[in-house]
Parts: C-alpha cells; structure tokens; sequence
C-alpha cells in the first residue's frame, strides 16, 4: 500500500477558474517564478522591468485621450462649484501604477483552434473553448 501513490486532480470544471486571470493564478505564478531572479536584481538595484515602463508610458498616452481629458475638466469644475477655490482640489484621471507582479496577474492564457496557430483573431478565451 505504501508503494501506491496518488495524486489529486481537481474537477475538470475549475479548469476555468483555475486559469482565469487574477492574483495567485497558476499563470501568474508561473510567469513570476520564471523571471524571481531578474526581478530581485532589478528590485534591489530600485531599476523597474520593461513592462512597467511599457505600462507606464501607456498610462500618459492614455490619459490624453479627448474623454478623459473631458471627464477630468468636468470633475474639477464641479469640485470647483462645489466648494469653491480655497477648499478646491484638482484630480487627474490616470490609470494605476502597476508593478510587474500587477501586471502578470493581469495576463491570461488564450487557445487557438490548431497547434502552430500564430494568427491572433483564431485565439480566444478559455471560456469559448468546448
């Protein structure tokens, strides 16, 4: 009996769940457990990684948006009218700041319909795979 090893499988119905994008997903730990050593030296030389620069500048090409450039000036007018210019403050729309853990929880796994598949529009989520 002591020869017999088992090992526990989950329901295949959480596969979803499991594989879903969020904090502490198999991917994310994945991902992070690949990269731990070059993340530790650039954390402990205060350098970021590529994506967080790439997020970044996302973040301030974002926020020029015609939209968000409206949406802000509404709200600092209305913050304006409503308590006045001594006790008035001014906000900026802008994503987070997202660090690269931040940014692997983020990710998610995407199928395609055929091995080798390299066209983007035949991937598609977890969810629509049968």
């Amino acid at each position: 009996m002591e020869d017999i090893q088992c090992v526990y499988l989950p329901a295949l119905r959480n596969a979803e769940r499991s594989l879903r994008s969020s904090r502490g997903s198999w991917l994310s730990r994945f991902i992070t457990n690949l990269s731990a050593d070059e993340l530790a030296q650039r954390r402990k030389n205060h350098k970021k990684v590529p994506q967080e620069d790439d997020v970044g500048q996302f973040n301030q090409t974002a926020a020029e948006q015609e939209y968000i450039k409206q949406a802000n000036e509404l709200i600092n007018s209305s913050l304006k009218n409503a308590v006045g210019t001594i006790f008035g403050q001014s906000t900026r729309i802008r994503f987070n700041e997202l660090s690269s853990e931040r940014i692997v929880e983020s990710l998610q796994i995407l199928f395609s319909k055929s091995i080798g598949c390299t066209e983007l529009e035949s991937f598609r989520n977890l969810s629509e795979n049968s």
